[in-house]
């Protein structure tokens, strides 16, 4: 007997330990990209996820929320089979979860799974739904690659899945599915702009303080564009021991506060430029 309680207890410890993350992820608040560094990867998301590894919500890239093992388990993705990336419930309402992971092999089975093909071949995937304890489950498949696979699970209460279409989900499974098929190159950064091609400049020279990331090991770079009464963020970057020291950066006229934080989100230090 005691050695089936002994058995029974180590199955239900490496069931567990099982599920891990891909290491080196990263979320920066105001972006709508995960980046991983380890698997150069990146993967499209929403503005209303925020980094935060505990709560009710957020993005976690070390940790899972109460029931993300039980849905994973259910629906076959099987813990040493595959690595998370992150999992996430937005910061507004519906709370729905997101799970992205990628496989570690190419023999998931999802010749039952139904595909959706976007207009002029821009991307594909397949899906599957699930209903378990009163919640609704929608498994993408996104295959890419040399047979790689990429898995986007979305799981919600079942009365707040009103038409059961999982629309949130759809686009994010276009863009990036599009993106891994295309085989869209690897970035440590993100930028968005606010005025047309014409009114943009040919390049600015942004150079980072590179003694903060020698201290720090990695950081947070984002840019600011300053207006009268608010800002909002243009441009971010991870940086490590390996990033330039200066990059050459398309920009419109305006203001600007370049500021560093940790990976906790700690502010180290800014600076202020203007483009005229």
């Amino acid at each position: 007997m005691l050695r089936i309680l002994i058995f029974f207890s180590m199955s239900i410890f490496y069931s567990c330990s099982s599920y891990k993350y891909v290491s080196r992820g990263h979320f920066i608040e105001g972006v709508d990209q995960y980046f991983n560094l380890k698997n150069e990867r990146n993967i499209w998301v929403y503005m209303d996820f925020v980094p935060k590894d505990e709560g009710v919500y957020g993005v976690r890239t070390t940790s899972f929320y109460p029931n993300d093992k039980t849905i994973l388990d259910f629906i076959g993705l099987k813990g040493r089979n595959v690595r998370t990336y992150f999992s996430a419930v937005p910061e507004t309402t519906p709370r729905y979860h997101l799970i992205v992971l990628a496989h570690k092999n190419n023999k998931f089975d999802y010749s039952d799974y139904e595909r959706v093909e976007e207009e002029k071949s821009e991307g594909y995937y397949y899906y599957k739904d699930f209903d378990k304890d009163f919640r609704a489950i929608r498994h993408v498949v996104i295959p890419y690659a040399d047979n790689k696979i990429l898995s986007m699970v979305y799981y919600i209460d079942k009365d707040l899945n009103t038409n059961g279409s999982f629309p949130k989900l759809h686009y994010l499974a276009s863009i990036n599915a599009k993106e891994l098929q295309q085989a869209t190159p690897f970035t440590q950064s993100w930028q968005v702009f606010d005025c047309d091609q014409r009114g943009q400049l040919e390049a600015h020279n942004l150079t980072f303080n590179k003694a903060l990331v020698k201290k720090h090991k990695t950081i947070y770079a984002k840019l600011y564009a300053i207006y009268k009464s608010e800002e909002g963020i243009h441009y971010a970057k991870i940086l490590t021991k390996d990033s330039r020291e200066s990059i050459n950066l398309k920009l419109c006229p305006n203001k600007y506060k370049l500021v560093y934080y940790t990976t906790q989100g700690k502010r180290l230090e800014q600076e202020e430029f203007v483009i005229k």
